[in-house]
């Protein structure tokens, strides 16, 4: 989790090319919601939505709570009215 909040704070202080990078080379987090909603925002931020919505729905089929899901589902859903 440490890699993840690390990754996640290269891309809002450098880039969120560079975040996305990061994320990208984190091993071991693919059960994990907050890591494919990560990388769902990052793909999103940098205009890439087919990537960021499979991020996104990735992230709401591993999401253990139904404000999580409520979450997640506003995202794809913004992302799937553009």
């Amino acid at each position: 989790m440490i890699e993840l909040n690390r990754a996640i704070v290269l891309g809002y202080a450098k880039s969120f090319q560079e975040g996305l990078a990061a994320l990208q080379r984190i091993q071991g987090l693919t059960g994990n919601h907050f890591y494919y909603a990560a990388m769902g925002n990052f793909f999103c931020r940098n205009g890439q939505s087919a990537q960021a919505l499979d991020a996104y729905q990735n992230a709401l089929a591993l999401a253990p709570s139904q404000p999580d899901k409520d979450f997640l589902q506003k995202k794809i859903k913004a992302i799937s009215v553009r």
